[in-house]
C-alpha cells in the first residue's frame, strides 16, 4: 500500500498540500483504513506527507529550505559514494557504469520525463551500490524518494541530452579509479558548493 500511495504522490496524482483522509483513500483503494494509516505513517517518515494537529494528513509542500537541504545532502552522499566506488572499482563495475550511461543516453532521445528520471536515478544508485557501503545505500534510497518529490514539485524545464552528457565526467573519473575527480565532477553535475549559504542566511 505504501508503494501505491508513494507513486501517486510522486506522479502528481496527489497534489502538494492536498488533504488526505484515511476514509477517502481506503474507499478509493478498496482496503480497510488500517493499511492506509500504516502507509501514511511510513510516508511521513519519508517526509512525503505530514500530519498536522487538528487538520489531519496532507501531502507535503517542499520549500526553498527543503530544496537546499535535500540538494546539499544528496551531493554529499554522492561525493562519498564516488570516493568509495572509485577505490573499490572493478572491471565489472566499469562495464555496469557504461551500460547505465548508454541506457540514459538512449532514453534521453525520447520524450518521457518520468522514464528519464528513473534512468538518471538508476545510474546514481549504481554508483552508491559500487561503493560497497550498505548503510550508505540505505540512506540514499530514503533520500531518493524526497528528491523525486522535490523534482515533481519544482517541475523545472530541462534538456534531456544535456542531462545524459553531464554524467560523463563522473563516469570517466570512476572508470580510472580517481575518487577525488569523481567527487568534484559530482559537485559540478549538481551545480552545488558547500560554501553556499542556506536560504535563511543569504
Amino acid at each position: 500500500m505504501v508503494d501505491v500511495l508513494r507513486e501517486r504522490i510522486l506522479a502528481g496524482e496527489l497534489r502538494h498540500g492536498e488533504r488526505l483522509t484515511e476514509e477517502r483513500l481506503a474507499r478509493e483503494l478498496a482496503v480497510s483504513r488500517g493499511p492506509i494509516r500504516a502507509a501514511l505513517q511510513r510516508l511521513e517518515h519519508e517526509q512525503l506527507v505530514v500530519l498536522k494537529p487538528c487538520c489531519g494528513w496532507e501531502v507535503g509542500r517542499p520549500n526553498e529550505q527543503d530544496a537546499w537541504e535535500l540538494s546539499t545532502l544528496r551531493c554529499g552522499l554522492e561525493e562519498l559514494g564516488c570516493r568509495l566506488a572509485a577505490a573499490a572499482m572493478t572491471a565489472e563495475g566499469v562495464v555496469r557504469l557504461h551500460k547505465a550511461r548508454r541506457r540514459l543516453e538512449t532514453i534521453s532521445k525520447g520524450d518521457s520525463r518520468s522514464t528519464l528520471t528513473e534512468a538518471d536515478f538508476a545510474l546514481h544508485r549504481l554508483i552508491i551500490e559500487l561503493s560497497g557501503n550498505r548503510r550508505l545505500q540505505d540512506a540514499y534510497l530514503l533520500l531518493e524518494q524526497q528528491i523525486r518529490f522535490l523534482i515533481a514539485a519544482v517541475n523545472a524545464p530541462f534538456c534531456p541530452r544535456a542531462i545524459a552528457r553531464s554524467h560523463d565526467p563522473i563516469i570517466e573519473a570512476l572508470s580510472r579509479g580517481d575518487g577525488e575527480a569523481a567527487a568534484a565532477a559530482c559537485r559540478e553535475h549538481h551545480g552545488l558548493s558547500f560554501a553556499r549559504d542556506p536560504p535563511g542566511q543569504r
